[in-house]
């Protein structure tokens, strides 16, 4: 996790959070309408449009100020930052209500103050900026605890998923290079260094994004490893151009090509094909992994989803809904389809192994 998923004040100078921030503003000053008492000199629409700029004046002046000193103010306690933007956002609006209260009433919008109205309109005015502003303020620091809870329980989730596939996956590993051992030695050799690449990506997993070419080549490896176990009854058809920069977690694709073989093209008396190919689906780099398979009943080695559901997880925490794993089954065939968000996953966004259905 990084320092930026740590702070609890947003980052304000995007686009999403100023619109939420003007439409709640403006809200505000709809209620603060329909709540005063009518005026008789002026139509509903004129004070509507009144109280609106001078409300979303105040909103967007304090947006732009916290924008600004966001850098600063998040490597404070929170405490202390939350207090400093509070009272921030409090001079601003006392000193747009005096500025406001000082208009030439010439101004065809402008309040008509006279005597201590003056003086009410700036207090009433201030003292309702500062239970907003710490309202608002207190919103973020909740908002950006729950954000936290929700990823540790993500964390702690893919961590389970992946203590209970990884026994799994080193132990098919080690039977294939153990009957190696005896009638190819060289053959085992280059499957236990094949083996040690892909544990020491795995101890990687959680670190971080990686090249899909990197995780291509890792998916290689271990095809290499059940191939010299199989032999002739592993038919690969590998047709994978990614684009560059194609960004995604570790050890997502391998699973799925361990499935496919395990509870697959392993299970069928002559063995089967499968094929690994991808393409560009609209906003979506989608990888598939389609495997020759026994009708379901059929199945031996039918599991409980664990890799699936790791999978999953590990996007879910990486993208959220924008990515997803479509699982198709046939009377003949298994089909995954690694639905990836291209733009997103080419920034490298911060955020690993498997292998039982």
């Amino acid at each position: 996790m990084t320092r930026e998923r740590t702070q609890w004040l947003p980052d304000l100078c995007r686009l999403e959070p100023v619109l939420v921030i003007a439409l709640a503003a403006e809200l505000m000053a709809l209620v603060v309408v329909l709540a005063s008492a009518p005026d008789a000199e002026q139509s509903v629409w004129r004070r509507v449009g009144a109280v609106s700029l001078y409300v979303q004046w105040l909103a967007l002046s304090c947006t732009v100020c916290l924008c600004v000193l966001r850098r600063w103010l998040v490597q404070l306690p929170v405490a202390a930052g939350g207090l400093l933007s509070w009272t921030l956002c409090v001079l601003v609006c006392f000193c747009a209500a005096l500025a406001v209260g000082s208009l030439d009433p010439m101004l065809a919008w402008a309040p008509q103050f006279e005597g201590s109205a003056r003086t009410r309109f700036v207090f009433n005015s201030t003292a309702m900026s500062a239970l907003v502003a710490a309202a608002g303020l207190r919103y973020a620091f909740v908002h950006s605890q729950w954000r936290l809870q929700v990823e540790a329980k993500a964390r702690a989730e893919v961590d389970a998923l992946q203590a209970r596939i990884r026994p799994h996956f080193l132990f098919n590993s080690l039977n294939t290079i153990a009957a190696l051992i005896g009638s190819n030695p060289q053959a085992a050799e280059e499957a236990t260094l094949d083996l040690a690449d892909l544990f020491r990506a795995s101890l990687k997993a959680g670190e971080a994004l990686i090249d899909l070419q990197q995780e291509l080549e890792l998916t290689q490896r271990y095809l290499s490893i059940e191939g010299l176990r199989l032999g002739d009854r592993l038919r690969l058809n590998w047709d994978v151009d990614p684009p560059a920069q194609l960004r995604i977690p570790p050890l997502i694709i391998q699973p799925l090509v361990e499935n496919a073989i395990y509870h697959g093209v392993q299970q069928l008396v002559d063995g089967g094909q499968m094929r690994v190919r991808s393409s560009r689906v609209g906003p979506h780099w989608q990888i598939e992994v389609r495997n020759d398979a026994p009708p379901a009943a059929a199945d031996r080695h039918r599991g409980m989803g664990i890799a699936q559901d790791y999978i999953r997880a590990r996007l879910r925490q990486c993208f959220g809904d924008r990515a997803d794993l479509v699982i198709k089954r046939g009377e003949d065939y298994y089909l995954a389809q690694l639905l990836l968000p291209v733009d997103l996953a080419a920034e490298g966004e911060p955020i690993d192994e498997g292998a039982d259905r």
